[in-house]
């Protein structure tokens, strides 16, 4: 296989290419840059192939409301604890696996929420609080 060499950088007087210019208005699908198929070996099954995204199920466990959109929770975790988290998510088989390792530790993180609501709580949620809110510094000691 013989490498190809990168298209050079277009002097700034010169005129734009009109396919480049076309592709750019072209729908999302059609301007993939992915060279890979569009379907998942993992699950076996086809990507969507339309503009609109595909439809969640919506589970009792992972309500969606209005308004409520994720949001990025960062934490420190030892490098042993993630990489066996990893290794969870990897083995665990198509049919039962979150669609992100993201998705897949929030349900690990609301699942210890709900049992602490259910050890003190009464299995009642607890209001949500704002970030910023928790202490923040050295553990506090018991």
């Amino acid at each position: 296989m013989t490498a190809t060499r990168p298209t050079p950088r277009r002097a700034s007087s010169a005129a734009p290419n009109a396919d480049a210019l076309a592709a750019l208005s072209a729908p999302a699908e059609a301007r993939r840059l992915s060279k890979a198929i569009p379907s998942d070996p993992v699950l076996g099954a086809s990507a969507p192939t339309s503009g609109a995204p595909a439809a969640e199920p919506e589970t009792p466990d992972q309500p969606r409301r209005l308004g409520d959109v994720k949001v990025k929770a960062g934490y420190y975790i030892e490098n042993s604890r993630l990489k066996r988290a990893r290794a969870a998510y990897a083995n665990l088989p198509a049919s039962q696996r979150p669609k992100s390792f993201s998705d897949f530790q929030a349900a690990a993180v609301m699942a210890s929420v709900e049992a602490v609501e259910r050890a003190i709580n009464g299995g009642d949620a607890f209001p949500g609080i704002e970030a910023g809110t928790l202490p923040t510094g050295r553990p506090m000691q018991d």
